[in-house]
């Protein structure tokens, strides 16, 4: 990859500032706020944007820091760069309020889309953080930054597992923690246990519910008994009320019979009586006629054959009184007897009547006072069970929501429940993610020490011209260099020793991780500490690499040493 040439349209002091590279050795003059640091942003924002940072970020927002001075409508810029014989514009607009990027390949005439994206593709994976880790290289820091070692394993890792550099080992792992936190945080420790008291009370409610089902049944069966009981006593009163009404109308006839049988026998009481007056009044008259006759007869015995008759008509009278005297009292004491035994009857008659109807009101006041009471004994007690079916009723549905909740409850528990389960296998699996990103960036480092050791003394001996011939990046980060005789620590050397060390570290670690992708590399004022000789061999080394080179520095000897390669 090579930039050819940018355009800063609206970006930081520049307005349409114009500027091109070519390959190899590029060299931007000027002094101290000429724009040099501008001109790097510039370009490191045209490949990955820029954000603007808040809070404790603040302090390193480039937004802010490279607004336009001129005008604040517009903030933008254009970078042309070229990648496998290819040429591609991009162009970008940093405003936040009309933030685009476009990326359109010159070379075939077409657009890119999703631009950001095709882009890292060209950039063979590059990320803003490993391009400000390892091809951005600034004046010494005394040490190799820890992001630097963390960057170099996560594209070391990549390229040997995914042929992506887009891992970020250290930034999986802190994101793989809070990610376990975040769901750790959602994990509900009281689920178990609700649900088992859930379930306990769903059984409690069961055994309540079954329990009222079978004194439901009870009660059911009691209340068809006593209905079929009240049916029975229905058939009963209408029964007994028809028998009622028949011996109360026998009980009427045998009265009425007994009470005309009755009158009757006064009737005949009274007439014989009546008759046996007149007898006797007639027989008294008789005699008194008879002997009055006898007495006239006495005196005038001798008065004449008138007087003979008229006294022998008068004994005739008599004789006649007396004999029907005598048969009619004989007919009245049959008359009598008959009567009497009448009489007698008709006493027993009267007496039975008097019975039938103590009788009648016995059996009345019964029917009345018996028979009502059972009925509605039976329907206060069909009524006592439908109360109690009532409430097993209200106390079935009641329990029956309480389940229906319970039940309702349950099922969200179980979802929390299948939740845990889910977020706890999501834990183990970042668990095992992590520990399996550590032991892969523990390999790496072991292998990436290897191959960057390698390389990084490789490229050492030839800056050094074979003083130094090997560098040892222990596990730690702590630089040594690997001498005939001993390990000599980075603050052992010279400070211009220790700044050809971290530029070839950097160097090989680029080298690594873009075999196939030769990056340009930015130099930012990084050879201010180095003698004459130590900076003719880094640019004569530099210039010999495939790499293009933009070199920014506010010192004329990186500016005159390329004016004197031109001229050779």
């Amino acid at each position: 990859m090579e930039i050819l040439d940018l355009e800063m349209t609206h970006f930081g002091k520049f307005h349409h500032k114009k500027l091109a590279f070519h390959s190899g050795l590029n060299v931007i003059y000027g002094e101290n706020e000429a724009g040099k640091s501008t001109i790097h942003a510039f370009i490191r924002g045209m490949l990955f944007g820029m954000e603007r940072q808040r809070g404790r970020l603040i302090r390193s927002d480039r937004y802010n820091k490279y607004e336009p001075w001129d005008n604040h409508g517009e903030y933008c810029g254009v970078m042309r760069i070229r990648v496998n014989g290819s040429i591609y514009r991009l162009e970008r607009s940093f405003l936040k309020t009309n933030r685009s990027f476009r990326l359109i390949n010159e070379t075939a005439g077409t657009m890119l889309e999703p631009a950001q994206t095709r882009l890292e593709d060209l950039l063979g994976g590059m990320t803003e953080n490993s391009f400000t880790s390892t091809v951005c290289i600034e004046q010494l820091k005394c040490a190799t930054d820890a992001s630097l070692i963390n960057e170099l394993q996560c594209f070391l890792s990549n390229t040997s597992n995914t042929q992506s550099a887009e891992i970020d080992m250290a930034g999986a792992i802190a994101n793989l923690k809070t990610q376990r936190r975040r769901l750790e945080n959602r994990l509900s420790s009281t689920v178990t246990k609700r649900l088992t008291e859930n379930q306990n009370e769903l059984d409690e409610r069961e055994k309540e519910l079954e329990r009222l089902r079978k004194e439901e049944e009870e009660r059911k069966e009691e209340r068809l008994e006593l209905g079929k009981t009240l049916n029975d006593r229905k058939e009963q009163i209408v029964s007994m009320k028809r028998a009622y009404e028949e011996k109360k109308e026998e009980f009427r006839q045998r009265y009425e019979k007994a009470r005309d049988d009755y009158h009757e026998y006064y009737i005949n009481t009274y007439e014989l009586n009546k008759k046996n007056g007149t007898g006797a009044v007639l027989i008294g008259l008789s005699l008194f006629f008879a002997c009055f006759a006898g007495y006239l007869w006495w005196i005038n015995s001798f008065r004449g054959f008138v007087q003979t008759v008229t006294m022998i008509c008068l004994l005739v009278a008599a004789v006649g009184c007396l004999v029907s005297s005598y048969f009619q009292r004989k007919y009245f004491l049959a008359q009598r007897e008959k009567i009497k035994q009448k009489v007698e009857e008709k006493q027993e008659k009267k007496k039975r009547m008097e019975e039938y109807e103590d009788d009648y009101k016995r059996y009345s006041s019964e029917f009345q006072e018996t028979t009502p009471d059972t009925y509605v004994e039976c329907l206060d007690r069909i009524k006592a069970v439908q109360d109690v079916l009532n409430r097993i009723d209200w106390d079935k549905e009641r329990k029956e929501e309480n389940r229906i909740m319970l039940l309702n409850e349950r099922e969200q528990l179980l979802e929390q429940e299948s939740e845990n389960i889910k977020l706890q296998l999501d834990i183990d699996a970042i668990t095992l993610a992590m520990e399996t990103i550590q032991k892969l960036a523990d390999k790496v480092q072991r292998t990436f020490g290897v191959d960057l050791n390698e390389e990084a003394s490789r490229l050492l001996e030839k800056i050094t011209g074979g003083k130094y011939q090997s560098i040892v990046i222990r596990d730690d980060r702590s630089i040594f260099l690997n001498t005939s005789d001993r390990y000599v620590p980075l603050s052992g050397v010279s400070r211009g020793t220790m700044e050809q060390i971290y530029l070839c570290i950097r160097l090989a670690a680029a080298k690594i991780l873009w075999k196939e992708n030769n990056i340009p590399f930015l130099f930012d004022d990084t050879f201010v500490f180095y003698d004459e000789e130590r900076l003719r061999q880094t640019l004569d080394f530099l210039s010999t690499l495939p790499n293009q080179i933009i070199l920014f520095t506010s010192h004329k000897r990186e500016l005159e040493y390329t004016k004197m390669q031109r001229n050779t």
